[in-house]
């Protein structure tokens, strides 16, 4: 501890006495990148370790445990970048709590709504922190956390493999500690993150604990996401109230604690200064994975009313191979009060193995009555599939882009030849009307293409002929 502070003591001294040299150590930025995770106000998500955000984890001796810096930092990252929409898989593991091993296991395959999540929350109330909550333990459980009512670790390696596996993130990024680089180079690196939009996962220690103790190693995990025009960067540590949020050198990753917190120190705070390190790269995965693209969609054989629908989908593999469960179907369209609103008709899943070639005739056969004349429908593809259907509602009530595929109209139906009522069924009755019609020309209730059974144009004696012979022989000569 003594060395440390005779350190920043010999820093401070030499940059009261060199001003200009502080103003290189700053590393002036001729430009500023605001808060990557905040929003257009520059607010950022202000979440901390304990209730409502530790709500879904498991209880030991009756008491919560806490959330971990490590799952809290990563939270911040996809509340700010809104990603990904939904995860993917599941993961089980096991761990130690209190001398028993415990099972922890979680299922990714669900939205993540971050529009619902509010920036900072007080309580188990208001609009949603059970979102909010949800995503916390989904992290934890992704990276391995080991729960403890004192501190749920995590390693930072688990950190990579969990985004890479179960949410979708850039499989290369780079787990990287500052000891390897210069101070100049290192801040480079982290500046030219920042330059490109991608938040930093950023860790530290303190070799001092709140009692005094010396020669301990408490790491902290916190967000890195922009930086100001002296060059301190922006940082969210994962406390609460938002006060904490605030910018900082590199050198002095000292934040301001106040009251009764976990991080509590005394008169000085010795920060998180010691063993820095950082994962970078953080961006959505744009690894082209052989995804699939509609063609073109055709309705075939519909007649209307009729007992099933079908449709040909023609589908391409990007590139690559793709293998796995589409999930296709048809979707109506309506508007009402400037919103739109997708509803499933019809919903199918199907597996395929794709390899650079097109798959063509993936069958839409319903057990729907019908489709609406003049009606406007949706032939949809959906990749990859996930099988909750609340996750299928969600789509469907989300903007265009998530959906693929053409929109097509039924054409007008055909006639049904010798439905002369038009109750759409061939029968005795129709014979006894095309009679009627025949004797007095009254042509009220008749359906008059339909009544053109030889299907040589007009209505006469040889219609009404060739419908009695169906009824007899049961097929149109």
């Amino acid at each position: 501890m003594q060395y440390l502070l005779d350190e920043y003591h010999n820093t401070l001294q030499y940059l009261r006495e060199n001003p200009q040299e502080a103003l290189s150590l700053r590393n002036n930025r001729s430009i500023v990148v605001m808060p990557i995770c905040g929003n257009s106000y520059g607010e950022c998500p202000h979440w901390h370790q304990f209730a409502p955000y530790n709500n879904y984890y498991p209880l030991y001796n009756n008491e919560r445990c806490l959330a971990g810096c490590v799952p809290i930092a990563w939270a911040h990252i996809m509340k700010g970048m809104k990603y990904p929409e939904y995860g993917n898989g599941s993961n089980t593991y096991t761990y130690e709590l209190g001398g028993t091993m415990r099972t922890a296991t979680a299922n990714f395959n669900h939205s993540y709504k971050y529009r619902n999540m509010k920036n900072a929350y007080t309580s188990a109330s208001g609009t949603g922190w059970q979102d909010c909550a949800q995503m916390i333990f989904d992290i934890a459980v992704a990276f391995n956390t080991k729960f403890s009512t004192e501190s749920s670790n995590a390693s930072y390696h688990q950190v990579i493999k969990g985004i890479v596996a179960y949410f979708d993130y850039n499989p290369d990024v780079q787990f990287l500690q500052k000891t390897s680089y210069t101070d100049q180079n290192w801040r480079d690196m982290m500046y030219n993150e920042l330059d490109n939009g991608r938040p930093i996962f950023y860790f530290g220690y303190r070799t001092t604990l709140n009692d005094g103790t010396t020669g301990a190693h408490v790491g902290h995990a916190f967000v890195v996401d922009g930086y100001d025009s002296e060059g301190k960067v922006h940082i969210i540590w994962g406390f609460q109230p938002k006060e904490y949020n605030s910018y900082f050198s590199f050198d002095l990753l000292s934040p301001r604690i106040y009251g009764n917190n976990p991080y509590e120190h005394n008169e000085v705070a010795e920060g998180f200064n010691a063993d820095q390190g950082a994962i970078i790269g953080i961006c959505r995965d744009t690894t082209d994975r052989g995804g699939v693209v509609v063609k073109d969609v055709e309705l075939v054989a519909d007649t209307m009313p009729a007992n099933d629908v079908r449709a040909t989908i023609n589908v391409q593999a990007l590139s690559g191979k793709y293998a796995g469960t589409l999930r296709y179907g048809i979707v109506s369209k309506s508007v009402s009060n400037n919103t739109v609103t997708y509803s499933t008709v019809y919903s199918f899943t199907t597996n395929v193995d794709l390899a650079d070639t097109e798959i063509a005739g993936i069958s839409l056969n319903g057990a729907y009555p019908y489709l609406t004349n003049g009606q406007t429908y949706y032939i949809v593809v959906w990749s990859p599939y996930v099988s909750n259907s609340y996750e299928w509602n969600w789509f469907l009530n989300e903007p265009e882009p998530f959906i693929v595929g053409d929109w097509v109209t039924p054409p007008d139906p055909q006639g049904l030849r010798g439905d002369v009522d038009g109750d759409g069924k061939v029968d005795i009755t129709d014979a006894t009307m095309l009679i009627n019609y025949l004797l007095t020309n009254d042509a009220e209730g008749i359906n008059m293409e339909n009544a053109n059974c030889d299907l040589e144009g007009g209505i006469d004696i040889s219609d009404a002929t060739a419908l009695i012979n169906y009824l007899l022989n049961n097929s149109w000569e």
